[in-house]
């Protein structure tokens, strides 16, 4: 999988005043629409007077803070986006990783089949549902083993069978069942987690599928994972961390 922080890395050129700048005049911009609408009111309140230059002025104003309006909006979206980025970046580098008491493979495989959840013919467990916010969110959750992260992860997505799982919106969840959870490992699943987050609420809104990896030690059966927060309540992720605390009787 593409790595999800690509953007911030290859822009990390921009200087922090570039960035202000672009991000101040996004926000003109919007100034400029709401100008463009009181011009757009000032036309209908006075539309009855009998003001000759009335009506140019009005499209004059209403169209040229329109029309500024749409530029500095698209010329400076990127820069405002790249801010929040930045932002949810930092704040998701500071948060720890989630721990949940598991159990052995078998029984989550079957926590989450008695959720309603289809195993199909590639070994992922199935299930679709409705979402006011979404239409719906197909779930997919593999529970596997692995002692590299990345490499379980990487196979997992070069293995699924998306042609067998009708839907949109989708929602991966890696159970890795691994010898020792090193630091190493808990570093990748955290760094994955937070790309992910991020890629999806300000990189890339229109996202379609995210993926959550949980570490899981098989000899105290602990798993790490990142939890969202209360925050991005209506993300892929955030309905992904909700589904895993719902089917593993997690609060």
């Amino acid at each position: 999988m593409e790595k999800q922080d690509e953007v911030l890395e290859e822009n990390k050129e921009i200087s922090e005043a570039e960035v202000a700048k672009g991000k101040k005049r996004f926000w003109i911009g919007f100034a400029a629409i709401g100008i463009a609408f009181v011009f757009l009111l000032i036309g209908v309140a006075l539309q009855n007077r009998d003001y000759p230059w009335l009506d140019p002025v009005i499209a004059i104003g209403a169209g040229g803070f329109g029309i500024l309006a749409f530029i500095l909006i698209f010329k400076n979206y990127s820069y405002a986006m790249y801010d929040e980025a930045v932002k949810m970046h930092k704040k998701y580098d500071s948060q720890e990783l989630h721990r949940i008491p598991l159990s052995d493979m078998n029984s989550v495989k079957q926590k989450f089949l008695n959720h309603q959840f289809e195993l199909q013919e590639d070994g992922w467990l199935f299930k679709k549902e409705f979402s006011a916010l979404k239409d719906s969110v197909s779930y997919c959750v593999r529970v596997t083993e692995g002692n590299d992260m990345e490499e379980t992860l990487n196979w997992q997505l070069d293995h699924i069978d998306m042609n067998t799982k009708k839907g949109s919106n989708f929602c991966l969840i890696i159970f890795a069942y691994m010898d020792e959870v090193s630091e190493e490992t808990k570093a990748f699943v955290k760094n994955h987690g937070k790309n992910m987050i991020v890629s999806e609420n300000a990189l890339d809104p229109y996202r379609q599928m995210t993926a959550i990896l949980v570490a899981v030690d098989k000899q105290n059966l602990d798993g790490w994972y990142m939890d969202i927060g209360k925050k991005h309540k209506i993300s892929l992720y955030a309905h992904g961390c909700r589904l895993i605390k719902k089917c593993l009787s997690i609060s």
